[in-house]
């Protein structure tokens, strides 16, 4: 055995230029490859960045037509034009409530007279007009045209109060029902009258054509319905309740089908 060796150990070899040399395998030995192959390996192994928390896409609130086109914004149609192409679809039998019902809205106003152009034109520009009428034996009285039209909702007819202030009620329940808010008919409603409660009843089609001329006249007959509007004394009673004077009896005829009939409970 050689001086200055160990037993089982092998000493490191020196190369031509006297240094020395770690064999390839043992630890840390490996020599880095320079090659272009190598670079790109490494770059490949390097381990791919991920986000730390994912971006989600805008999604549009409403999704656009599948033809791309933009939904066109419907346009405002003038309230006479509507009641045009109301009274077109009822007397086609096409509009809703009554069928068939023939209106004069439509009718050329060269064709009509003064007072029916005046009336036809007040029909167009404001939904309803009101007719008041003296009475030569009886209560005077005024009554709706176009309520039953615009609304479905019976024409009015009301008794014995000045024309202004039956005007001015009869305009507060156009707004009402341009409101959605539709009286009960037979029963006592508020809201109609400033102070007082109002009762609604059906009017007997017996008694349009000696009450409801223009009306008649505007729907070409009796096909639509009216009710009478009426009004309590100052304590609150109406002419059908018991102790109610006379003369208060007499300031509002009875032109249901008879005996204030359509009252609920009665």
């Amino acid at each position: 055995m050689a001086k200055g060796t160990k037993t089982g150990r092998k000493l490191p070899a020196k190369s031509a230029a006297g240094k020395t040399t770690k064999a390839a395998g043992s630890r840390g030995g490996v020599k880095k490859a320079s090659s272009k192959a190598a670079k790109k390996a490494a770059k490949k192994a390097a381990p791919v960045k991920v986000p730390k928390k994912a971006v989600p896409a805008k999604v549009p609130k409403k999704a656009a037509p599948a033809n791309g086109l933009k939904k066109p914004t419907p346009a405002k149609v003038p309230e006479q034009t509507v009641m045009r192409l109301a009274a077109k679809a009822v007397a086609a039998g096409k509009g809703p409530g009554p069928r068939k019902v023939l209106v004069a809205l439509d009718s050329p106003l060269g064709s009509l007279e003064s007072f029916h152009r005046n009336f036809v034109a007040q029909i167009r520009k404001h939904g309803f007009i009101t007719t008041h009428l003296r009475a030569e034996d009886g209560p005077d009285f005024c009554y709706t045209t176009g309520f039953w039209l615009k609304f479905r909702f019976p024409e009015v007819l009301l008794f014995s109060l000045p024309p202004v202030q039956a005007h001015a009620i009869l305009w507060h329940l156009h707004d009402m029902l341009a409101a959605g808010k539709r009286p009960t008919s037979g029963v006592p409603v508020s809201g109609v009258f400033r102070k007082a409660r109002a009762v609604f009843l059906p009017m007997s089609m017996e008694r349009y054509d000696e009450y409801l001329g223009c009306s008649m006249w505007f729907y070409g007959g009796d096909d639509f319905e009216c009710s009478q509007l009426i009004f309590p004394d100052p304590d609150g009673h109406f002419p059908w309740d018991f102790g109610t004077c006379e003369e208060f009896q007499a300031l509002q005829l009875d032109l249901t089908d008879g005996e204030w009939s359509g009252l609920e409970g009665r």
